[in-house]
């Protein structure tokens, strides 16, 4: 961040020693301690807020990316003359032509009728 070397950090503490004095020193560096952890609290608050800008604006990206291309499935399917009483199954990657074909064609799709016959009058009909 800085970059101060020992050097440096030597040199200042002789000065500081020197012009602040052994006495008011410690005082002196709880005074410049508190300054430099607002500092710090400081530096955090805005690069979060920085970071919550970004992705706010990164998300109104996505959301007008993901509006126009629901527009446009919108509209391609909207040309599909599709009857509302009889839903057409969508398959998985099916193109809208192939739905197309499918609903001008039906299908004839009747369930299989159950063979049940009733019991015989001989036969109780109770459960056990």
């Amino acid at each position: 961040m800085l970059d101060i070397g020992g050097d440096e950090l030597l040199l200042t503490a002789v000065i500081a020693i020197m012009v602040i004095g052994p006495k008011d020193l410690p005082r002196a560096m709880r005074f410049v301690g508190r300054w430099v952890g607002k500092a710090r609290r400081m530096n955090g608050a805005f690069r979060a807020g920085l970071e919550n800008f970004v992705q706010e604006g990164e998300i109104r990206d996505l959301e007008t990316e993901w509006a126009t291309k629901r527009e446009e499935i919108l509209t391609q399917f909207a040309s599909l003359e599709i009857d509302s009483a009889s839903p057409i199954p969508l398959e998985p990657g099916s193109p809208p032509e192939k739905i197309a074909k499918s609903k001008k064609a039906p299908a004839k799709a009747s369930a299989p009728k159950a063979n049940v016959t009733a019991p015989p009058a001989s036969v109780p009909n109770t459960l056990v």
